[in-house]
């Protein structure tokens, strides 16, 4: 077997032995201090990331209650404002209902004249009805 030759053994081992030493001490000079460095980057990147997204987290928790604070100011301003508007509608109502009461007493009597000739007109109908039995 020519692999096990006497003669040849030694030169093969001596040149494995070369280019796993060259490749061992390229690996640990040049290779994994660069794999190591770009891993400790990316960790850094990693965590930088994480802490602005914790940041970012109690940012938008602060937002939004402020957010809701406001929203809910809002709604009792409003609430407040409507209530306003509608005791100063009932009060005007009110106020500008006895003033009409009061200076048209003409039209409350036109009004009972009005309602009361509707009720004759009405009572005509039905006798006149009642009388000539129209149904049948």
């Amino acid at each position: 077997m020519p692999q096990l030759d006497k003669v040849t053994f030694f030169s093969q081992f001596f040149w494995l032995l070369v280019f796993f030493l060259s490749f061992y001490l390229l690996s640990l000079k040049i290779i994994l201090p660069s794999i190591s460095t770009l891993l400790k980057i990316r960790k850094k990147k990693i965590d930088r990331i994480h802490s602005d997204i914790r940041l970012l987290k109690g940012e938008e928790s602060g937002l939004s209650e402020d957010h809701d604070r406001i929203l809910l100011d809002s709604f009792h301003e409003s609430r407040k404002v409507i209530h306003n508007l509608l005791s100063y509608n009932q009060e005007w109502m009110s106020h500008s209902n006895r003033d009409i009461n009061q200076s048209s007493l003409s039209l409350l009597n036109a009004n009972k004249a009005y309602l009361s000739s509707l009720k004759d007109i009405k009572m005509d109908e039905f006798m006149f009805n009642k009388v000539f039995d129209t149904s049948k």
